[in-house]
C-alpha cells in the first residue's frame, strides 16, 4: 500500500487507529505536511537523519510520514528505553 495513493484515492479512509483515536488519510496528509515544513524550518535537508521517540500514537506516524516527505532518514526509538540507553543511540550528538 502506498499511503500517498490512499490519500489521493480515499482521503476519508482511516489511516491510523490507535485506541479511540482515528485519523483519516486527509488528516494525516495535512499534519505530516505541516510537520515536514517545520523540519525544513529547523534546517533539515534531504538525507539528514532524525530519531523519533514517541509511544504508539498518531504523532509517531505524523513524524515518520513527515520525514519521508522530506527525504529524511528516521530511526524510531523505543519509549521504554532508559535515558542512558537513548543517549547511546544518539552517537554523540547533543539534543537540541
Amino acid at each position: 500500500m502506498n499511503p500517498f495513493a490512499e490519500t489521493r484515492d480515499k482521503p476519508d479512509k482511516p489511516a491510523i487507529i490507535v485506541g479511540d483515536n482515528v485519523m483519516s488519510y486527509r488528516e494525516l496528509d495535512a499534519a505530516s505536511r505541516a510537520a515536514a515544513a517545520a523540519l525544513c524550518e529547523y534546517g533539515l535537508t534531504r538525507g539528514d537523519v532524525i530519531a523519533i521517540l514517541a509511544p504508539n500514537c498518531p504523532e509517531f506516524f505524523i513524524a515518520a510520514w513527515a520525514a519521508q516527505r522530506s527525504g529524511l532518514y528516521y530511526t524510531p526509538i523505543g519509549r521504554h528505553l532508559k535515558p542512558v540507553e537513548i543517549a547511546r543511540t544518539n552517537r554523540g550528538f547533543a539534543p537540541a
